[in-house]
């Protein structure tokens, strides 16, 4: 079964999914563990970028089941 990597943005106080973006749409993983494993990647480089940018954008990363 494979994943999709989403990442949400938060734009005027409500959260958006990045699919409905230009630029930000979902990656596809072939195992959960994977997207997780990126997501967890996500996460770092999201924490970092916030900490040295506090005006950059909020994100969230979710994994979930590709739809086919």
């Amino acid at each position: 079964m494979k994943f999709l990597l989403v990442v949400f943005l938060l734009v005027n106080g409500e959260w958006v999914r990045g699919d409905t973006m230009e630029g930000w749409g979902s990656i596809e993983y072939a195992t959960k563990s994977i997207c997780m494993e990126k997501k967890d990647k996500a996460e770092e480089f999201q924490a970092q970028l916030e900490k040295n940018n506090p005006r950059a954008y909020k994100k969230k990363f979710v994994c979930e089941k590709a739809v086919k």
